[in-house]
């Protein structure tokens, strides 16, 4: 359900860039076809992540793309101290605060370990059986000192 939004507003994108141009050029100085072009690569970059992670694959690299594809969204779609067209303040507001959502909700997803312990979760437990098995080791078999 979360990657639905990514592959949604990609898609959007990448069929029509010019609308979101004004957006994009608060956020990248060039303009003209260098920034079309960066908004289709950005749509894609959100399609893709979110294709990937609506089918599992990778799921937690993709979140991790996901969320940083997001950080450009919002700062070329939230500008609360600038009147924006035809949004009052209070749907910008309402739009950044589910922004902040979606990255949080990404964020979760990247944490995940789909019930299995991190790595470094891993490797302290290892660390701590082979120090109780030293000491047994060296109760059961003293040095000759």
């Amino acid at each position: 359900m979360l990657a639905g939004i990514f592959v949604y507003r990609g898609a959007a994108a990448i069929r029509d860039p010019q609308s979101r141009v004004a957006g994009a050029e608060r956020v990248v100085p060039t303009s003209g076809p260098d920034t079309v072009r960066l908004i289709r690569i950005h749509g894609l970059v959100q399609v893709k992540g979110g294709l990937l992670l609506a089918l599992g694959f990778v799921p937690r690299l993709a979140s991790l793309i996901l969320a940083g594809s997001l950080v450009p969204t919002v700062l070329a779609e939230q500008r609360l101290g600038e009147e924006d067209g035809g949004l009052s303040g209070a749907d910008r507001r309402t739009a950044l605060l589910t922004d902040v959502a979606l990255l949080g909700g990404l964020l979760i997803t990247a944490a995940d370990h789909d019930g299995r312990p991190s790595l470094a979760w891993q490797a302290r437990r290892a660390r701590r059986a082979i120090r109780r098995t030293t000491r047994v080791a060296e109760f059961f078999l003293p040095s000759g000192d």
